[in-house]
């Protein structure tokens, strides 16, 4: 059978320069900054020409669909033409944010692209701006973010940020967002929101608890304000400070559980970083803090994703079952469909 062409995206570079002058006159423009990513594929030429338009029409599409996994009101995806893509970033704190928002998109790359039988590596530069002291050109916006992705490209830099009249240091922002967190981690300044959920199975043959609560961190800072999750959670990473996190949200978890526990009879849920499921730690820490707390094991729920398992299964199955001898509830994301 003959190969059927992908068809192409439309390139939507006046839909981005509308959006741009819509979020930029925005009510709240004074409160908030609002930045742009332009996303430039490498060697897409060369990558057209070894194995055909075929071929790279069919990459921009899987990068469109990558990236529209990052669509939400934090990002808008939309396709320049050629091999760019612009990422609008609004509402942000500080420039930090939008350099850990990047550093997302980039992790998008980090798979591999599969063209009939190759695998191929993608790599992007990209270029980031942000409308200083709060102005609304979107028009200097975009050439200020052409000028950053320019940057990049001569200086074979992942990403490259234009602020204020120079060039800025994107790696000076993410190490002012890492050292602020290291602080709030030591000084206790993190923060755990709930958000209900209700067991709707009448059978309820794990005996959990008929209600629960899941538990979300957020990070609240003077410069960035409410951070969350998806930000913090990388920053925590990147500091090897899994497991103190894990100590920390299981423990004030159960510490808030065990305040409430005349009025609420409910259980909570608590996400665990990826590299912590294979660690000999997990064990410890969750024993020693439903000791400490006095809280029935059954009301703790420790959430993780398949994925992470599949990367050590034998090691992962092995720890999360002595954690389950304690009466923990495993909870798998996405579970039966890797």
């Amino acid at each position: 059978m003959p190969n059927i062409e992908p068809p192409k995206l439309p390139p939507q570079r006046h839909a981005l320069l509308q959006a741009l002058d819509n979020l930029l006159e925005s009510s709240d423009s004074g409160q908030y900054l609002t930045a742009l990513a332009i996303i430039d594929v490498r060697d897409f030429h060369e990558l057209n020409r070894s194995f055909g338009r075929a071929c790279g029409d069919a990459i921009l599409m899987e990068i469109n669909e990558r990236l529209k996994q990052l669509s939400s009101e934090k990002f808008a995806v939309h396709y320049l033409g050629n091999d760019e893509f612009g990422v609008l970033l609004p509402q942000l704190k500080s420039p930090g944010l939008a350099v850990i928002c990047v550093e997302q998109i980039l992790a998008l790359f980090k798979g591999v692209f599969e063209w009939q039988n190759h695998s191929l590596k993608i790599t992007v530069n990209i270029g980031i701006a942000y409308n200083y002291e709060h102005h609304t050109d979107a028009n200097k916006l975009v050439l200020d973010t052409e000028l950053a992705l320019k940057h990049a490209k001569t200086s074979n830099q992942a990403y490259a940020m234009l602020g204020k009249n120079q060039q800025q240091s994107s790696d000076q922002l993410k190490w002012e967002l890492l050292n602020n967190l290291h602080v709030a981690m030591q000084e206790d300044e993190l923060e755990l929101y709930y958000q209900p959920k209700l067991c709707i199975n009448p059978s309820n043959k794990n005996k959990a608890p008929p209600y629960n609560a899941e538990a979300l961190i957020r990070w609240p800072t003077v410069d960035h304000g409410l951070i969350s999750p998806d930000i913090t959670i990388p920053l925590i990473e990147h500091l090897g400070s899994e497991l103190d996190l894990i100590n920390w949200l299981v423990n004030t978890a159960l510490k808030h559980l065990s305040e409430m526990d005349e009025h609420y009879k409910g259980g909570v849920s608590v996400n665990i970083p990826a590299n912590s499921v294979t660690s000999k730690t997990l064990y410890t820490l969750v024993e020693q803090a439903l000791t400490l707390w006095h809280v029935e094991p059954n009301r703790l729920t420790l959430e993780i994703t398949e994925d992470v398992l599949i990367k050590d299964k034998e090691l992962a199955f092995d720890y999360l079952s002595k954690v389950r001898e304690t009466g923990v509830r495993i909870s798998i994301d996405d579970f039966g469909t890797g």
